[in-house]
């Protein structure tokens, strides 16, 4: 709010309890646009750096690392069962997959559910016929890639080039076009 919008309400003559809760509802928007300022700060900082690794449990068995995906553009989808937004990606991220068949790009989907989720996780998947890689984060929010990435809000996209180098840590979402054009660049 600015200040002469602030004086404003003040000199208006209107109840004092509404101008005092006008006034912290703009406060709580302050905190929260710094808040997300700083984040994307942080998220720039890993664009050009190299991606930590992980080592996590696969769906259809055993365990994936990203430094197995070496040579590979790698699409990560950082997401949980119990997440709308994440969700409703689905139907996206499926059309996203499919255009992109038989390229070199890995889409892999990390789930942040909590360990007592795990057969929720494990049904859903199968459930929802989810293609690409579908792992579980050990540790879910916890993760140490989880943790490099400071995510703390889902859904959260990242692309890694084929050396393992961050392109994007905050990529564009599948239901967005900004995506599409990122990869036909890389691919076209």
């Amino acid at each position: 709010m600015k200040a002469n919008d602030l004086a404003r309400l003040q000199k208006g003559k209107l109840d004092t309890a509404f101008v005092g809760l006008q006034k912290k509802m703009n406060e709580e928007k302050m905190a929260q646009l710094e808040q997300y300022y700083m984040m994307t700060l942080a998220n720039k900082k890993m664009n050009n750096a190299v991606a930590p690794n992980f080592d996590y449990e696969n769906h259809k068995g055993g365990k994936t690392s990203l430094e197995s995906m070496k040579g590979k553009y790698v699409y990560i989808d950082v997401w949980a069962t119990w997440c709308g937004p994440c969700r409703g990606e689905i139907p996206f991220l499926k059309t996203v997959e499919e255009k992109y068949k038989g390229k070199n790009i890995e889409f892999v989907s990390i789930s942040v559910d909590e360990d007592k989720n795990h057969e929720k996780w494990k049904g859903f998947v199968t459930e929802k016929d989810l293609g690409g890689i579908q792992l579980f984060a050990d540790k879910n929010w916890l993760s140490d890639f989880i943790r490099a990435f400071n995510i703390n809000s889902i859904p959260r996209f990242i692309l890694i080039d084929p050396k393992g180098v961050v392109i994007n840590a905050d990529a564009s979402r599948p239901s967005s076009p900004g995506l599409v054009a990122q990869l036909d660049k890389l691919f076209n």
